[in-house]
């Protein structure tokens, strides 16, 4: 499932691709999305084009959210290798409230590619050269459900750990602070 905003600089067609890939492996899957943007005709005509069977959704409200990521097996994150270095894609911390493994086709050194990664999610680089070695893992997680679990259950916990909101505040004051300080002495 991916779920949220695609630009094209994005390479969408990595989620098809991965489905593909996956199927071959003789697993049944579909390509959830929701997204209203661009991306989503150059999703269905590749999905057409590899008989890949996809759903493709509008936006859904705020409030559905939740049940939205619920909804997948594996969310996924796409991120263009030239925007790691000054992006974290919002949408991996409401993956990861989800409790939901995480797949980040992104670069590795982009801050939230550590954080699916301690959860014991998945992450590569956004390329057709990583599809293989995703969709290895997609296939490994289904064929162990209690793994997959797993995986959602530390992804849960650690954004009930990391996006507390006292966590939060005390972080954010903490700025603020240093700031104050900093400008006082310039």
């Amino acid at each position: 499932l991916y779920s949220g905003t695609l630009g094209l600089k994005h390479d969408p067609g990595l989620l098809v691709q991965v489905t593909q890939a996956v199927r071959e492996r003789g697993r049944d899957a579909r390509l959830v999305v929701v997204n209203d943007g661009p991306a989503v005709a150059v999703i269905r005509d590749l999905a057409a084009q590899h008989d890949v069977p996809v759903t493709l959704l509008p936006f859904q409200p705020y409030e559905r959210l939740s049940e939205v990521l619920a909804t997948g097996d594996v969310l996924v994150v796409l991120l263009d290798q030239q925007a790691g270095a000054f992006s974290v894609p919002s949408k991996t911390l409401s993956y990861l409230c989800a409790g939901r493994p995480v797949v980040g086709l992104m670069p590795a050194e982009n801050s939230a590619s550590h954080l699916i990664e301690s959860t014991g999610g998945f992450v590569a680089a956004p390329a057709t050269a990583s599809v293989p070695a995703v969709a290895d893992w997609v296939v490994e997680l289904m064929d162990a459900p209690e793994r997959r679990d797993e995986i959602g259950r530390a992804s849960r916990d650690l954004a009930e750990t990391e996006f507390a909101l006292e966590r939060c505040g005390d972080a954010f004051e903490r700025i603020l602070q240093q700031s104050a300080r900093t400008g006082r002495h310039a």
